[in-house]
């Protein structure tokens, strides 16, 4: 799973990173 660094828009956010659930998510929704 990849590790997304935030864009800091301001203080607090310096150092902040996210999960990035790209990789686990699908595109297009499951068909029933």
């Amino acid at each position: 799973m990849a590790i997304r660094k935030i864009n800091p828009t301001s203080p607090g956010q310096r150092g902040m990173t996210k999960s990035d659930y790209q990789e686990i998510t699908t595109s297009t929704p499951e068909k029933s």
